[in-house]
């Protein structure tokens, strides 16, 4: 299928799942597999995913290091209360208005979702995240740099941007 090559792009969002389990560690990895499976490859297959990673992936194909950050301060003064421009760009798109569904429809199950590309970038989330770049998080590179199947579970902290855990 299509959204296997993509997966590491989007296995990110099981890191960002709030399961009803208090905490969610390596106990946990048997029901953090099988949520992936029922819950989290059916969104990653949908077409609009796929769509909107290849899009950006194009976009950003010789970015450098430094456009990378420069984007992330920029979207992280949007948060703050500066100009929010990038934030909305990402926001208002057709692949963050179905990840926002999917968290509505999750009814608890996620507090957030959101997919990036191949520099980490974020492509479409759910919410406002507190930054742009995932890239130098273990939540991108336990994922995409390690390969198509890999599944990342990480233990449960405090998310600012979401104020859940």
């Amino acid at each position: 299928m299509i959204f296997q090559r993509f997966l590491p792009h989007l296995a990110v969002l099981l890191s960002t799942a709030v399961f009803c389990q208090p905490v969610l560690s390596s106990p946990f990895q048997d029901s953090a597999e099988q949520l992936f499976q029922e819950r989290i490859k059916p969104v990653l297959a949908q077409e609009l995913v796929t769509r909107h990673i290849l899009q950006q992936n194009a976009q950003h194909e010789n970015i450098a290091e430094s456009e990378i950050r420069q984007l992330d301060v920029t979207w992280r003064s949007g948060v703050e209360g500066g100009d929010d421009s990038l934030i909305q760009s990402v926001l208002d798109n057709p692949l963050s208005r179905y990840l926002a569904s999917v968290v509505e429809e999750g009814e608890g199950l996620f507090s957030e979702v959101f997919v990036m590309d191949n520099k980490g970038l974020n492509v479409g989330q759910s919410a406002v995240t507190s930054d742009y770049w995932q890239g130098d998080e273990a939540k991108w590179q336990k994922t995409y740099l390690v390969g198509p199947e890999a599944l990342h579970v990480s233990d449960v902290e405090f998310d600012e941007s979401t104020r859940l855990y």
